[in-house]
């Protein structure tokens, strides 16, 4: 039976998890790890991370929930420049987020495989508030954008459906692109800013 640990202890050791955990996701993926790498990697017991997590997936899971978080603040800040046309501001924000997230270890290894079975290991209720909150984010950045005047009147929730297949599409990046991925970011940025975008 694991010690109990104060709550300034709970905070470092969970903050271990999450350091220790994106490393081990970086470079194993994730059905490689398990949870005594961690904890010999953290100095907890095995029986001491449950505390903290149901599962080793829950862990990853919050590490790309963070990393989801992390990119939302960076990109999404200040799209239109002042003097640069709307539909190139819009154009360079895609770019941007396709660049931050392939650059990330943990998108380098993550691939459909690995992604199909985290899902299958989660709760079907966290995985649908992750999907809530991610299309309540989205369809809050693009009614703002409409009321501002730059973005044309489609449904936001079409908007945000097309957002989570851009994301899943880096996932099977080499199935569907190969080596000519970098090219194809370039025009679906070009395609999707020329239509979203107004004039």
């Amino acid at each position: 039976m694991p010690k109990g640990f104060s709550e300034r202890e709970k905070e470092i050791i969970r903050s271990k998890l999450l350091e220790k955990g994106k490393e081990f996701l970086g470079v194993y993926g994730i059905r490689k790890t398990n949870v005594e790498d961690l904890t010999r990697a953290v100095g907890i017991s095995k029986g001491a991370f449950y505390i903290f997590y149901d599962s080793k997936e829950e862990l990853f899971f919050e590490i790309l929930e963070q990393f989801e978080k992390e990119v939302r603040e960076n990109v999404a800040r200040d799209i239109f420049k002042p003097g640069e046309p709307p539909k190139e501001s819009f154009r360079r924000f895609l770019v941007q987020l396709f660049t931050q997230l392939q650059a990330n270890p943990i998108f380098k290894i993550l691939n459909k495989e690995e992604f199909e079975y985290l899902l299958r290991k989660l709760p079907e209720e966290k995985i649908q508030n992750h999907m809530k909150n991610d299309d309540d984010f989205v369809i809050h950045f693009i009614e703002k954008l409409k009321n501002d005047g730059y973005i044309r009147d489609y449904k936001p929730r079409a908007v945000a459906a097309l957002f989570r297949s851009l994301i899943y599409m880096i996932l099977l990046k080499d199935e569907i692109a190969g080596d000519t991925f970098p090219e194809l970011v370039e025009l679906l940025a070009d395609m999707i800013s020329n239509y979203l975008v107004k004039e």
